[in-house]
């Protein structure tokens, strides 16, 4: 019987660290040209401020300069660790953040990994 392999890839998106305030960000860009699948895996473990609010959305793009939304993951409003895979996209891809609230800080760390 014959085995698959798959390759991996591991993305740091975001390192640990802290947000606060409201806006928008931009993970960089990463070449997924090579892969088939990419997953997303965010670990909230301090969320504070009033009604704070974080939406992720996985950009691709074909070029790294223009990108587009391609899908985007429940709103993250508590402490916890949070899933998305995607497949179907273009040559990069990105994640950008959304933080919202009045006052909202988030602990958090955003890792990735591709597969073929």
């Amino acid at each position: 019987m014959a085995s698959t392999f798959k390759q991996t890839k591991d993305i740091s998106f975001f390192a640990e660290a802290q947000l606060s305030g409201t806006g928008v960000s931009y993970s960089s860009g990463f070449d997924v040209s090579a892969y088939s699948e990419l997953c997303a895996f965010v670990k909230v473990t301090a969320i504070g401020g009033t009604s704070p609010s974080l939406a992720i959305t996985v950009q691709h793009s074909p070029d790294d300069v223009s990108y587009f939304d391609h899908s985007t993951m429940a709103a993250i409003t508590a402490t916890g660790n949070y899933y998305k895979s995607i497949t179907e996209f273009a040559k990069w891809a990105r994640l950008k953040y959304d933080f919202s609230g009045t006052s909202p800080t988030i602990d958090m760390t955003i890792a990735g990994v591709v597969k073929t």
